[in-house]
C-alpha cells in the first residue's frame, strides 16, 4: 500500500486517505509514504507522527540518477492525467533542494528536536501541510 501526498495509491483503502481523514491502515499493513520526504525536516516529522501513534518507521533510499528520473517522469506524465509536465531546470533544482538522509536516518536514529517556532513536530508538519488535521 502506499500514500502519495493525495491519497491511499493502492490496496484496500485505495483514494480514501485524502478526503476521509478517519482513514487507516489495518495491522499488520507496510506503507509506503511517496510525499514530503525532500528534507530531513519533513521525514523527522513524519517519523514523529508516526511514532506518537505507535507506528514503527523505517527510513529506505533508492539514489536515482538524473537520466533514470527523467525517462520516469516523463513515463508518468504521458501515462494519462494528474501529472504535471517538468522541465530538465525544474528536475535539477529539485535534485540540488533535496537532502539525502544520513546514515543516523537510515538506521533508525533518534528524531531531532522541533525546528525552533513550533511546539511540536505536529505543529511544524500541520504549517508544512496546511491540509493535514491537526490532531
Amino acid at each position: 500500500m502506499a500514500v502519495d501526498g493525495t491519497g491511499w495509491s493502492s490496496g484496500p483503502h485505495r483514494g480514501q486517505a485524502g478526503g476521509d481523514r478517519d482513514a487507516s491502515c489495518p495491522p499488520g499493513i507496510n506503507v509506503v509514504l511517496d510525499f514530503g520526504l525532500w528534507g530531513r525536516d519533513e521525514r523527522s516529522a513524519l517519523r514523529w507522527i508516526a511514532a506518537s501513534a505507535d507506528v514503527q518507521t523505517q527510513v529506505v533510499y533508492l539514489p536515482v540518477g538524473l537520466e533514470d528520473q527523467r525517462v520516469r517522469i516523463v513515463g508518468r506524465y504521458e501515462s494519462g492525467p494528474g501529472h504535471f509536465e517538468m522541465s530538465d531546470a525544474d528536475l535539477e533544482q529539485w535534485q540540488a533542494q533535496f537532502e539525502a538522509p544520513d546514515l543516523e536516518e537510515l538506521g533508525g536514529g533518534s528524531i531531532p528536536a522541533v525546528p525552533p517556532g513550533h511546539a511540536t513536530w505536529l505543529q511544524w508538519a500541520c504549517a508544512r501541510w496546511p491540509s493535514l488535521p491537526d490532531h
